[in-house]
């Protein structure tokens, strides 16, 4: 992910690039590139509910007992290793540039990250 990112930035392809990771402003290979970091402050269960949500509803059709195989193989799985990542993801929360209420519904979070978006841009053209 590092070398397209570094890449598509280097040859100034787009005007954004947005990155979902943990790390922030705190990532060593994106560090010098971050213009805006957010971090949505949202409980673990909410983050994974809303993950389950995502992840099995907008899913390709598929039965039940697969889907339900799936899902408890996440679960497992989160319980033994992918925990961790999202509670150190909290030692970034303070360098970041806004910090974000994790219960409000997502519409609300994307608006009030472009507005953030928006507002930089415009100070930035002037």
């Amino acid at each position: 992910m590092g070398e397209a990112v570094a890449q598509v930035y280097d040859q100034a392809k787009l005007k954004y690039i947005v990155l979902d990771c943990p790390l922030g402003r705190d990532h060593p290979r994106f560090s010098s590139i971050i213009n805006l970091s957010v971090f949505i402050d949202a409980p673990l269960d909410v983050a994974m509910a809303r993950r389950i949500l995502r992840d099995y509803t907008s899913a390709p059709p598929a039965s039940a007992a697969e889907k339900m195989k799936q899902l408890r193989a996440e679960m497992v799985h989160y319980l033994e290793k992918a925990r961790y990542p999202y509670l150190d993801a909290y030692k970034h929360k303070e360098t970041s540039d806004i910090i974000l209420d994790g219960w409000r519904p997502l519409a609300e979070l994307c608006e009030q990250i472009l507005a953030k978006v928006r507002l930089d841009n415009a100070m930035f053209v002037q």
